[in-house]
Order: C-alpha cells, then sequence, then structure tokens
C-alpha cells in the first residue's frame, strides 16, 4: 500500500490484483453495501477485517479511511468535507502511479503542491465525472480516454493559490500548523466554510497572474480552479497582513449591494457567538466595526439593535435629528447649511437611504458661531420697534450709516440689521443727549415737526440724527431714556446746518459770494464778464431770472490769490494812497482796471514790491 494512497484506492488495487472485477467480495466479506465502499469510511473493525485479508496493519488501514474524520465533526458538515462517490486527481501523479491519494478525497484540496498543478475532477473529452475505480484503471469508462494525458492549469508556488493549498494539507497531514494559530484542521476548515458563505459571489480579492478562471469566490464551485481561487481569498484575508485584509474585505462586503447581506451578517455572527475559539476573528469584527462607527457607516436603527455602537456613534457624530433637538435650529435652516457648506457631513448611503453624519466638535463651534451670528440678526421691523420709528425710516439710517445692514448667512430673507449696530446708535444718542426740563423746550422743535417743517430743504431722519450723533448740531431730551420721536432741536442749528449742506452740495449764491469777497452784485457780475471769477452753475429761478452758483473751493482760491486795496492796507498796514499811487503809476497791476473804479491786487505780486519797498520784513 503507497503512503499517500486512500484505502478504498488500495482495495480497487487489491481486487484487480486478485482478479476480482468489483468490489463485490469485499462489499459480503465486510456486511457493507457496495455503494457505500467508494465513500471510503472504513471503521476500526471493518479496517481489522480488511487486515486480515491484506496482511497490512490495521492502524494504516484505519488511517487511510475517512472514518477518523467523522468522530470530528457533525453530519451537515460532511458535505464540507468528502467528495463522496466522485474524484478529482493530477494527471502527472496519475502518469507515475495509478493510484488515488487520500487527500484528492478531501474537498478543500484541490491543488497538488508537488507538480504545482489544479487537480482535475472531470474527464477533459467528455466532460463526464471521474469515480475513484476509473482513475485506477486511468480511462475514462465513457470514452476511453487516457486520464494521465490530461492538461492540467499550472500555477506559481509564490501565489497564495499554492501557499494556501500547502499550508491547507500540511495541517490535514499533521493536524494542525502554526500559521492557523493554534486552529487544528477541522476549526480552520469551519471557518473558511463560514467565511465563503458571507463573501460567496464577491469578486476576488487577490491578483491572479495569467489564470483563465472566474475571479469570484464561490462557496460551491463547479471545479477545482475555482475552489482554489475561494479558498485562497480566505486563506488571503485571515493568515496575511491580518487583520487589515480582513476589514478590507469587510468594507467591500458592507458597501455591497447584496440582497441577501443582512442574513449573510447574522450568520456569521451567530456562527462565531457558538465557538470560542475564533476569538481573533471576533475582535476584527469589533474593529471594523469601529471603523464603520468612526466613517458613520451604519444603519440609521443602530440603537434598536446595538445599543453600544450606537453609544460610541453618538459621541463621535451629531445626526440632523441631534442638532434640531439640541440647538433648536429649524430643519430648513440645517438643509441650507448643507447647502452653502457652511456644514459638510459625511453622506454615508446605506441600502436606498443617506445618513448625514456631523463631525462632533466641528459642527458644535459652526452651530454656536452661527447661533451667535443669528442672536445680533434682527428685521427692519423689529429695529424700528426698537427705535420707535416707522420701518420706513430704517431705510434713511443704513444709508447714513447709522444702522449697519448684512445679510444672513442661512436664512432666505436677505436684508438684515445688526443689533450691535441699534445698540450702539442708541448708547451714543444717551452719552450725547442734553437733558431739559419740560419749560426749556419751548424755544425747541420737537423732532416730528423738524422734519414737517424743513422736509422741502432736504432734511430727512437719518441726516438729522447722523448731525446730532456727530456733534454738528445740539440735541435735547427730558430723559435719558432715549425716544428718538420725543427728540428736542434747535431751530438756529438746523438752518445753520441746512446752509451748510446746501453750499457743501450747490455751492455759494451770488449773495453769499458777495458777503464773502465784500463785492456788490453788480460789481460781481462785471467781474464774471471779465472771467475773474466764473460760477459752478446757472440754473432757471422760478421767476425766470438767472440763478448763479460758485463751487466753495473756487471762491476759497479767489481769496487767496487776490486782495483788494482796501484789505491790503489793513493786512499790510499800508497807507491806502500809497498802494492806489502804485496802481495809477501802474507798478502793481489792477486787476479789477477796465471792469469798475475799484482795485485789486494779486496778494503774490503786491508782497514782493511791499519787500521792495521795505513795508514787509523778510525774516531770514
Amino acid at each position: 500500500m503507497d503512503a499517500e494512497e486512500s484505502l478504498i484506492s488500495f482495495l480497487y488495487r487489491l481486487s484487480n490484483a486478485n482478479h476480482y472485477k468489483s468490489l463485490k467480495m469485499i462489499s459480503i466479506e465486510l456486511r457493507k453495501p457496495l455503494w457505500e465502499l467508494p465513500l471510503n469510511t472504513f471503521d476500526e473493525k471493518e479496517c481489522a477485517k480488511l487486515s486480515i485479508l491484506s496482511e497490512v496493519d490495521k492502524k494504516i488501514l484505519y488511517n487511510k479511511s475517512y472514518f477518523s474524520f467523522l468522530n470530528e465533526i457533525e453530519e451537515d458538515q460532511y458535505k464540507i468535507w468528502f467528495l463522496r462517490s466522485k474524484a478529482k486527481y493530477c494527471p502527472e501523479c496519475l502518469a507515475e502511479k495509478r493510484i488515488h491519494k487520500f487527500l484528492w478525497g478531501l474537498r478543500p484540496v484541490s491543488l497538488c503542491t508537488r507538480h504545482s498543478v489544479v487537480l482535475v475532477n472531470e474527464c477533459e473529452n467528455c466532460k463526464h465525472k471521474i469515480r475513484i475505480n476509473t482513475l485506477i484503471n486511468g480511462k475514462c469508462n465513457y470514452c476511453n480516454f487516457n486520464l494521465e494525458h490530461a492538461d492540467a492549469i499550472k500555477v506559481n508556488k509564490y501565489e497564495y493559490l499554492y501557499v494556501s493549498q500547502k499550508k491547507i494539507q500540511q495541517s490535514f497531514i499533521h493536524g494542525s500548523v502554526d500559521e492557523f494559530g493554534g486552529l487544528n484542521k477541522f476549526q480552520v476548515i469551519k471557518l473558511f466554510d463560514a467565511l465563503l458563505r458571507l463573501f460567496d459571489g464577491f469578486e476576488s480579492f487577490i491578483e491572479l497572474k495569467g489564470n483563465e478562471c472566474n475571479s469570484k469566490i464561490c462557496l460551491k464551485a463547479s471545479n477545482e480552479m475555482d475552489n482554489t481561487v475561494s479558498v485562497a481569498n480566505i486563506y488571503w484575508m485571515l493568515y496575511v497582513d491580518f487583520p487589515q485584509n480582513f476589514i478590507r474585505a469587510l468594507d467591500v462586503f458592507q458597501n455591497s449591494d447584496s440582497p441577501r447581506k443582512k442574513y449573510r451578517k447574522r450568520q456569521l455572527s451567530n456562527f462565531l457567538s457558538t465557538h470560542e475559539e475564533f476569538s481573533s476573528i471576533k475582535g476584527a469584527l469589533e474593529l471594523f466595526k469601529e471603523i464603520q462607527i468612526k466613517k458613520g457607516s451604519v444603519p440609521r436603527n443602530l440603537a434598536t439593535f446595538d445599543t453600544k455602537s450606537s453609544s460610541k456613534l453618538k459621541s463621535l457624530y451629531f445626526t440632523k435629528r441631534d442638532l434640531f433637538k439640541q440647538f433648536d435650529i429649524s430643519w430648513g435652516e440645517i438643509e441650507r447649511m448643507c447647502e452653502k457648506k457652511i456644514l459638510d457631513p459625511k453622506k454615508i448611503t446605506i441600502e436606498s437611504h443617506i445618513n448625514y453624519y456631523f463631525e462632533r466638535r466641528e459642527t458644535e463651534k459652526i452651530i454656536k458661531t452661527y447661533l451667535n451670528e443669528k442672536k445680533d440678526l434682527i428685521t427692519k421691523k423689529e429695529a424700528a420697534k426698537i427705535l420707535n420709528l416707522h420701518v420706513g425710516a430704517i431705510a434713511h439710517f443704513i444709508e447714513r450709516g447709522l444702522l449697519k445692514q448684512t445679510i444672513g448667512s442661512v436664512e432666505k430673507q436677505h436684508a438684515f440689521i445688526c443689533k450691535k449696530s441699534v445698540d450702539s446708535l442708541i448708547e451714543q444718542l444717551v452719552q450725547k443727549v442734553i437733558v431739559v426740563e419740560k419749560k426749556d423746550t419751548q424755544k425747541l422743535i420737537v423732532f416730528e415737526k423738524c422734519l414737517d417743517k424743513y422736509v422741502t430743504s432736504g432734511l430727512q431722519i437719518g441726516k438729522l440724527i447722523k448731525w446730532a450723533i456727530s456733534e454738528q448740531i445740539n440735541f435735547y431730551s427730558m430723559t435719558k431714556e432715549i425716544n428718538i420721536n420725543s427728540l428736542y432741536f434747535e431751530d438756529a442749528d438746523l438752518k445753520n446746518q441746512l446752509k451748510k449742506e446746501d453750499i457743501e452740495t450747490n455751492g455759494y449764491t451770488l449773495g453769499d459770494v458777495s458777503r464773502i469777497l465784500g463785492f456788490t452784485e453788480r460789481t460781481l457780475h462785471k467781474m464774471m464778464r471779465a472771467k475773474l471769477i466764473s460760477p459752478n452753475s446757472v440754473r432757471a429761478g422760478r421767476n425766470g431770472n438767472q440763478l448763479y452758483f460758485f463751487a466753495k473751493v473756487q471762491v476759497e482760491q479767489f481769496k487767496e490769490i487776490y486782495i483788494s486795496s482796501v484789505d491790503a492796507s489793513v493786512k499790510y498796514n499800508v497807507n491806502f494812497s500809497t498802494l492806489n499811487n502804485l496802481s495809477h503809476r501802474k507798478v502793481l497791476k489792477n486787476y479789477m482796471r477796465g471792469v469798475c473804479r475799484k482795485t485789486l491786487f494779486k496778494k503774490s505780486e503786491l508782497e514782493n514790491e511791499l519787500i521792495k519797498r521795505g513795508f514787509i520784513e523778510v525774516i531770514d
């Protein structure tokens, strides 16, 4: 009997050597049905009888029977382990010896580690399944094809396809290997079967170098190449860079759209709960769960079946519902904050739902900042109520910079008033108001009457309050509690300020220039004709007469450049007749010559001449 041979293979060869066409005589001797013999499940008593017939030690025979496995596995696991009456083989091994090897009858074994080829399980010519007696004869019972000539797929010794099979077959021979963490062969195959059930139908995670085969993981492989790929994938997950590879595979499973995903997860969970020996796998699953929690990739109803994980999730993230309840902001606000990227949640698609998870620390900061900003935003109507004004007046305050208008970061309404600017306005009014008694207000004009009286002069509410705050005019109240409608103003202040504003806006009138320069309006007309001074604009008056306006700058420049003989006499302390004499002798140019009888000098020319004559001392 060959050292690698199965007991049933030896019995076929023994019968052939004794010229028996079948195993019928052995069946009769053992009192075992003929159909049951190819299963290679001979117990110790049967092996003792066969030992007498074959003169081979019964222990050797028993070790080549699969019965020793039956004591270690449950009945529902038979299909995981055994091929039953069918067979697979290595063509190169068969060419060397026509025997059926013990390992070939085990379903997890799918590769010959000696020749690095995938085992063959059907006739290459007619595709019929191979049986053990066919293997011993060396030819197909249906087409007479020589089984030794079958082409087998070669595998590189450094691929996971080969390495995984090598380790599994070593565990079958020696009972266990160190690489499997002390697990025996039965525990290893149980675990492999559980994970094959989980990943059945998924694409292969390992790279297949040039092997033409199905690249999917299969629980029930149709050929030995598929079986080799499936086993290699589970080996890669569990024994190559564990637990990282296992977690990568679980992540693919979690993100898949498999219709039986929930059932498979439950099936694996139930399996692990009844097997204490797989603590490392349980630990890896817990680690994966924590990673998923950190990513937010968990179902919405997590709290209903996993309170521990749900608590961890809550410590890391807010949901939309949490924001709504904890911070008292509307669903609409949350949606718009997400749309405007103020909040940037993780969007995790679980089946047909999208879960939104907001990183706890950052979100809390953003929400608190938003709520503080929101507190400082009020509507125009609210601002008007605080100031005790009509809402239409708020626009004038904004225009004058008294109130700050801002845009809400989230709300649909865009125009808001900054509450701080309202408080600041009130504070400034309180600081600068002059408190008076009621009797003192009789000479003053109340706020509303100011507007009515000077509305045609362009007085607006915003302008009036701006003058008051900038202390261009005085304003009064009978109390420190500011009520804009109850403020009082001096009529003269208002007239002066309106006049100043009119000058700044339109310029000086002809009458104003007459008073400033000391010339009559008639003289100014002559000066305009002589182009000594020119109006900035000319408008038609109500009576059809022309109104002349002079820019303030232009009038000031004229005063800087020119000086009359009367003003010069006073300024430089020079006799008036001396100045007239200089003009008559044409020592100084009189710019009014030919215009009128008045005398007008240029300041620079006059000063130079007076310096020469010693009227003005030059200080070095």
